[in-house]
């Protein structure tokens, strides 16, 4: 059930910065709700999706694939 609230969400900005974060206090399209009395693990899946989206990630390719290069 979790998982079925991320569609829609925006990982990465328009200038490539990693934005998405897991907060008890989603208010935007780049926050999760984080799962009730799971601080750490909340942090953990932050740090973990701003790792793959970043530039020692996912990033350099999620760049390549958005601006259309190959």
């Amino acid at each position: 059930d979790w998982k079925k609230k991320w569609p829609g969400k925006i990982a990465i900005d328009d200038a490539g910065k990693v934005i998405i974060r897991v907060t008890k206090t989603a208010s935007s399209n780049s926050d999760i709700d984080a799962l009730s009395g799971a601080t750490i693990t909340s942090n953990g899946v932050t740090n973990m999706l701003r790792f793959w989206f970043g530039p020692d990630g996912f990033g350099p390719f999620l760049n390549r694939v958005h601006s259309g290069s190959k």
